[in-house]
């Protein structure tokens, strides 16, 4: 096999010593489907000790994007089989991690990760095939521009926040349906989308033969219930010292949207009362847009107890 791009073996390393590591492999997974996204994502990475900017990271036919030539991770990628007894784990630097979907059909997200992730493995791999990469899964949560596939319930909401009358960027909802729970992010906007299978027709089997004297699919309808979870002040852990390019500058942490937000009261008619969870019925074939009363949005407040 012959030596890969940019790899030359050191001098007196014999050929088949020669180790190269991936630090990290990452595939990032539609929320609403749960499988890989193979295609139209922009990721970038960057170390944030380096002053240098971020680095574009490619995946692989499966979707898989493994992360090579990093900025401070050169003897983790290339360890030298001269070398002495690995530190165990070995020294890790901090790197930001950011994604964005050029066909509009996710939220672009920004994390933080410490590389490499454990210690590298002992034994010497024979050629020159990479060691496999530690790999991770994160999952990329649907945009409000996203055209809405068949077969798929659409639920809206332009979410507002009530004291400060403005969009609630970044609020994370959770939605029930039948036994299914889905979450959904909001854009910077407070503008949410979130897509599920439609729960499935049981009555339609009933009958000899099945479906006989059911009612056609577009008259079934599911009792839904939304709760939402917000923060006005979510932290910036990776604001403007860090230089980030857009979209990713001043967006929150993905680990802070996930699980820094307090539950928000909802606020179905202007005047209240608020309630912690909003009810309504979700029907076949028709996208259901959950809002306030009177307005076109839905008003949110943030508080463990009523205002």
């Amino acid at each position: 096999m012959s030596l890969p791009v940019g790899v030359t073996l050191a001098e007196g390393v014999p050929r088949d010593q020669l180790r190269i590591v991936t630090p990290l492999g990452i595939r990032f997974r539609d929320v609403a489907i749960d499988e890989p996204i193979t295609h139209g994502l922009v990721v970038m990475s960057k170390a944030k000790p380096f002053e240098g900017g971020p680095t574009q990271v490619r995946p692989n036919l499966s979707g898989v994007l493994g992360f090579h030539s990093l900025p401070l991770l050169h003897d983790v990628e290339y360890p030298s089989p001269f070398a002495g007894p690995l530190p165990s784990p070995p020294s890790s630097f901090p790197f930001v991690v950011m994604a964005s979907d050029r066909l509009g059909r996710f939220l672009p997200v920004v994390f933080g990760i410490d590389l490499p992730l454990n210690a590298l493995p002992s034994p010497p791999v024979l050629d020159i095939d990479p060691d496999p990469a530690p790999l991770l899964d994160a999952y990329l949560f649907t945009a409000p521009t996203r055209p809405v596939t068949c077969g798929f319930a659409a639920i809206r909401a332009d979410l507002w926040d009530r004291e400060t009358r403005a969009g609630a960027a970044h609020a994370l909802v959770r939605v029930t349906v039948g036994d299914r729970e889905m979450r959904g992010v909001a854009d910077e906007r407070g503008r949410l989308l979130i897509l599920l299978p439609y729960p499935l027709l049981e009555r339609l089997r009933l009958g000899s033969p099945p479906g006989t004297g059911q009612h056609p699919p577009y008259e079934h309808s599911w009792p839904m219930s939304l709760a939402a979870f917000y923060r006005p002040d979510l932290a910036r852990p990776f604001g403007d010292e860090e230089v980030l390019p857009t979209p990713w500058t001043r967006l929150p942490g993905l680990k802070g949207i996930l699980e820094s937000q307090d539950p928000a009261w909802i606020w179905p008619a202007p005047a209240g009362p608020p309630v912690m969870t909003w009810t309504g019925t979700l029907t076949y074939d028709h996208e259901l847009v959950v809002r306030t009363q009177t307005v076109s949005e839905l008003w949110i407040s943030r508080g463990a107890s009523p205002p």
